[in-house]
């Protein structure tokens, strides 16, 4: 199943630690400008910052990967019979105009309870995926982008509270992009087996049938819907976590109120993702921006919000686990000692 995740995705990550804004050296700008700056001195290299020496970087940017898939992969399984009651509110016909608590008791009498843990090695796989390639990118990127801006505008600080909020939007939006396609087949196989509790036995087998009935396009049908959904949601929350923290000082508090705002404003996106992937006939259409289409002018402005207090519930709990866990896992940032100054001075 991992097959559908393109390994050049995966490389992206490692290739990102490496590359540099035009007119750096391997480890970091030239002083001057083009052709006419040079290569910093070993005294100069000496008292570079951490995130300029690759043999420091690579480790904790590839440990900040491992850390945000082990807790991406843990938080969202925690909550799957909630994304489940939440996508069955959305697509059902039978549950429509239901409260959340009779949407799930109609669920468990109808389908049964474990109707509620439908998909979850998919749910798994992909969100295990695509957190790898979101903090793992997103940490890289709020290097990148500050490095860039930098290099761009001689005399900024990149590190001011101004340009902070602008690198953060940058760095996740650019990073779910990437981890969105990871995530899109995935995501399809779960919505269908969620949405259709008899399309197959397992993940592997729902992911063999789309494949076999409908071709691979079928697994990114969603994509468009997904990045509405997800790069509106990861920006919210990776920058409304790294703001609130500021207020907060980190902790359960700010990724209970990170996950709740990151729900609420991509919502929309999500009501359209769950009716596409699902087996009504609007997401049998051709293609992925005629099915978005139709499911836009099929719904009201009403619809696009069902199914948002679960949801809330569900992302406030899984962003505070998410962030719990990914702080207490990631490596902390290298700090580049006397003795490793030493050392490049003595090459």
């Amino acid at each position: 199943m991992f097959v559908v995740v393109p390994p050049p995705l995966l490389l992206l990550l490692l290739l990102l630690t490496t590359v540099r804004p035009a007119g750096s050296s391997a480890f970091g700008y030239t002083f001057g400008g083009g052709g006419g700056g040079h290569v910093r001195t070993d005294q100069q290299e000496a008292l570079l910052p951490w995130y300029h020496h690759p043999s420091m970087e690579i480790p904790y940017f590839w440990g900040c990967a491992a850390a945000g898939a082990v807790s991406t992969a843990v938080s969202h399984s925690a909550v799957l019979p909630l994304d489940v009651l939440k996508t069955k509110m959305q697509s059902d016909v039978a549950l429509k105009g239901l409260s959340t608590p009779r949407a799930l008791r109609r669920i468990i009498r109808r389908d049964g309870p474990s109707q509620l843990l439908a998909g979850f090695s998919a749910n798994a796989i992909g969100y295990f995926s695509q957190g790898a390639l979101k903090f793992g990118l997103y940490e890289r990127g709020k290097v990148y982008f500050s490095e860039l801006l930098e290099r761009r505008y001689p005399g900024i600080d990149a590190s001011e509270n101004r340009w902070r909020v602008p690198i953060w939007i940058a760095s996740s939006a650019c990073a779910e992009v990437v981890a969105s396609l990871a995530l899109c087949p995935m995501e399809a196989t779960k919505i269908r087996m969620v949405t259709d509790s008899a399309y197959a036995r397992n993940a592997l087998g729902a992911f063999r049938r789309i494949l076999g009935e409908e071709g691979l396009p079928a697994l990114y049908r969603g994509v468009t819907p997904i990045m509405i959904r997800q790069v509106p949601y990861t920006v919210a929350k990776l920058a409304g976590y790294e703001a609130l923290s500021l207020c907060f000082g980190g902790g359960l508090a700010a990724g209970v109120v990170a996950g709740a705002l990151a729900a609420a404003v991509s919502q929309p996106g999500d009501v359209i993702l769950s009716k596409l992937c699902g087996g009504s006939k609007v997401a049998r259409l051709e293609t992925c921006y005629l099915s978005a289409g139709a499911v836009v002018q099929s719904v009201s402005l009403r619809e696009l919000f069902v199914g948002l207090t679960p949801r809330a519930t569900m992302c406030a709990a899984i962003c505070a686990g998410q962030f719990f866990l990914y702080e207490a896992l990631r490596p902390p940032k290298p700090l580049l000692s006397t003795d490793d100054q030493m050392s490049v001075l003595a090459r």
